[in-house]
């Protein structure tokens, strides 16, 4: 199966109200089963997320060295690989990303991406690379 990524459409009105933080807030990456189906269109808040893993070793990580950067015809939303040391990962099919406000009805969901498939680490590493150290981007012009 291919890996697809999104953004959830109203990550991009919740920019524009001044709602996300990308450089300065707490962006967190949480990792969830196959019960959870991102709808882009929909989809606001981190209330509407579910079926998070419950695993040992497992919470949600938090993105470290965020930028924007702005690019020929593009906004590029970086930050460093996510990694899980010695976790038991399993049964990971979608990687969302949102900024945490401390509660989940104010916090907003910003991406995601969807393996396709279930994903395994068992007390390796469990390691999401982003191309190029681009999360998402929106393209402009």
């Amino acid at each position: 199966m291919a890996v697809t990524i999104g953004w959830y459409h109203k990550a991009i009105k919740n920019m524009a109200l001044g709602l996300v933080n990308w450089t300065g807030g707490v962006i967190k990456c949480s990792l969830h089963t196959s019960g959870y189906t991102p709808v882009a269109n929909s989809h606001e808040w981190a209330t509407d997320l579910s079926n998070e893993l419950n695993v040992t070793g497992y919470t949600a990580a938090t993105l470290t060295n965020c930028q924007i950067v702005v690019a020929a015809g593009e906004i590029n939303f970086k930050a460093n690989n996510v990694v899980w040391q010695g976790a038991l990962i399993e049964g990971a099919r979608v990687a969302v990303i949102w900024q945490d406000k401390g509660t989940p009805n104010t916090s907003p969901l910003l991406c995601y991406v969807n393996f396709g498939v279930d994903r395994e680490a068992f007390g390796g590493a469990f390691e999401i690379h982003w191309y190029e150290g681009t999360l998402g981007k929106i393209l402009i012009g």
